[in-house]
This record gives C-alpha cells, structure tokens and sequence, in this order.
C-alpha cells in the first residue's frame, strides 16, 4: 500500500507538471531484487524519459506526499551527491532518488 500512495503522489498534477506524463515509479534495493527482509526498507527510483532537475521533482513530490497526510518524517537531503528524499508511510522507511539509471539497471 505504502507503494501505490507514492505512486499516486507522483502522479499527482502538480508532480506530473515537473516530471512529465510519462514518468514511472520503480522499486529499487532489496525490494526491487524481492530478498527484503524484515525492517527492509523501499528505495524508489523516478524514472522519466526526459531529463529534469532532481531537487525540482522532489520538492514538488515532497510536497504532494504532504497533501497526503500520512507520511512522518519528510527530509528532503539535498547535499548528497544524488538528492534523495526520506520519509516514513505507514511504519515503513523509504527513499526517493529521481532518475539515477544506475540504479535501475543494476536491479535488473
């Protein structure tokens, strides 16, 4: 569940006029390979098929998810060589990196 509120923000209006329409959410770590365990947590990739600027696209998520309500812990860090965005959605942590290929084609 904690996947499709992510998703859904991401696809919200105000994110999509940053990413654009054909963005996708794609799960990375553990997660995105299926050997998480326990106390795992989601790391998640913003994959779109134009380049944008990562802090743009994760302030204007970071914003959506707090339309939402429910997540704690929002931290956008934006000193890291890759920005990342932070929080906790339903007991769950996770991470939000904006078109890091890397990372995708390394789960693949």
């Amino acid at each position: 569940r904690a996947l499709a509120r992510v998703r859904a923000a991401a696809e919200s209006e105000e994110v999509l006029k940053v990413l654009g329409q054909k963005c996708c959410t794609v799960v990375t770590g553990s997660m995105g390979l299926g050997v998480d365990v326990d106390g795992s947590d989601l790391d998640l990739v913003l994959c779109c098929p134009v380049e944008v600027e990562p802090l743009t696209a994760l302030q204007a998520l970071l914003s959506a998810l707090r339309g939402l309500g429910e997540t704690q812990d929002l931290v956008l860090v934006d000193q890291a060589s890759a920005p990342v965005l932070t929080f906790t959605l339903e007991g769950l942590s996770v991470d939000v990196t904006v078109n890091q290929m890397g990372s995708v084609r390394d789960t693949l």
